[in-house]
């Protein structure tokens, strides 16, 4: 938003799954994107015909502990993540980082993770609406986004010679941590991309074992990207939109122009054009 911060659709906004809706198309949302429900986030999920919200994803209220394990908390995790604990009960942003981890003594094995649960419920999508016509799902996952929590299988892959703390969530800052640090917190972006990877790979396997590719488009984006210390720089905010933070994928498969199949663009896009495209 060029003009405020966050903010609900208005009543003159244009919703995409709203206009489907409104011509004969069933739409579907699931997420783990907790600022749906946050200040500023709200009237977007109602525009769709049913919506499935996946609960635990970094500060998401989620898990309640009244008392929570302050010093084995913070002992668990990094100082840079876990420091003060007076900021639990504040309303200051850092109380993200006991949010999270509060959250992440509740997720214990891989079909805990919010992200492995959007997929399931995307497979389940599928395999009732598969041979059904007019539907539009939205499958949106808040990974890779920090912080980078993946199962241990995809970590173990990755050695570094960091021996501290759990460190899995960068700063929104100028690179001042250590070598072995700063290969930490890469090691634990890469295990998170390797989940992410993992679990699209099974949607692309259901669109082959169901020859969706015939009759359904699939279209693959994001938002952002990420600095994992490119030009001394953590994060996405307080620098320059470097390249590494605007250019962004965006992969489409449409069954009426299969012929097109493996080129790419050099044409400049922006999410915004999406809706008019494919309407």
């Amino acid at each position: 938003f060029l003009h405020r911060l966050w903010g609900p659709l208005e009543p003159f906004d244009n919703s995409f799954p709203e206009i489907l809706r409104q011509n004969q198309t069933y739409t579907h949302l699931i997420t783990d994107h907790y600022h749906y429900f946050e200040d500023g986030g709200a009237t977007y999920h109602n525009r769709f015909n049913s919506w499935d919200f996946i609960r635990g994803q970094e500060m998401d209220p989620w898990k309640a502990m009244v008392q929570p394990p302050l010093e084995k908390l913070r002992e668990k995790y990094h100082k840079l993540q876990l420091n003060d604990p007076a900021l639990l009960r504040s309303n200051s942003d850092a109380r993200k980082y006991y949010q999270y981890a509060i959250n992440s003594e509740f997720i214990k094995e891989e079909k805990d993770f919010p992200s492995v649960k959007c997929f399931a419920s995307g497979l389940e999508f599928l395999k009732t609406n598969k041979d059904s016509n007019n539907w539009f799902l939205q499958l949106e996952t808040f990974d890779p986004h920090e912080p980078f929590f993946a199962p241990e299988r995809f970590r173990k892959k990755l050695k570094t010679n960091y021996r501290g703390p759990r460190l899995d969530w960068p700063q929104y800052d100028k690179v001042t941590e250590t070598d072995d640090e700063v290969a930490e917190l890469k090691a634990n972006y890469l295990a998170l991309i390797g989940l992410c990877d993992y679990l699209l790979g099974k949607i692309l396997d259901y669109f082959d074992e169901h020859k969706l590719w015939d009759d359904t488009a699939l279209i693959l984006t994001t938002d952002h990207g990420f600095m994992l210390g490119e030009h001394d720089w953590w994060a996405k905010g307080g620098m320059p939109m470097y390249n590494e933070i605007a250019h962004i994928p965006l992969f489409v498969h449409h069954p009426d122009f299969k012929k097109y199949a493996g080129e790419s663009r050099n044409t400049v896009t922006q999410n915004i054009d999406l809706m008019p495209t494919f309407l």
